[in-house]
């Protein structure tokens, strides 16, 4: 099965209830304290429908969110891949046929992030200042 796919109908189908649950039980609140009159009988004071909304807003959120996943069959993480890290690309936008870079540190095993690499692919951890070459996958 193909993860960057749309999902199947099995997972769909899950996800679509409990962003209907969550989604509508959002919404249930949100209606209930927005709804009923001010200084009616049994009338929530302004400091509690604020707080319920603040509650509700999140389920909301999610509740649709997972809705809209199970809708279009796409996973929400589809954001992810757009900001994967590109150190291993090279200036033309292209994979590199040369050997896999190292992208973390060897000695503190952080992550490159967005440090700048010198053209012979020397790299200062931010992390923890250690010098080390990215296109040496040894560690040594």
């Amino acid at each position: 099965m193909n993860p960057d796919g749309p999902a199947g109908i099995g997972p769909r189908i899950i996800a679509g209830a409990f962003g209907l649950a969550f989604g509508g039980i959002g919404l249930s609140v949100l209606i209930g304290m927005w709804v009923a009159p001010f200084g009616a009988f049994h009338s929530p004071p302004l400091f509690f429908r604020v707080f319920a909304s603040f509650i509700a807003i999140p389920f909301v959120a999610v509740g649709f969110g997972g809705l809209y996943g199970a809708i279009t069959g796409m996973p929400l993480t589809g954001m992810q891949n757009r900001f994967q890290h590109t150190s291993t690309l090279d200036t033309s936008g292209t994979r590199s046929s040369r050997s896999p870079m190292q992208t973390d540190c060897p000695r503190c095993a952080a992550p490159i992030g967005d440090a700048e690499i010198s053209p012979s692919g020397d790299v200062k951890c931010v992390h923890c200042n250690n010098w080390f070459n990215v296109n040496h996958t040894s560690h040594g």
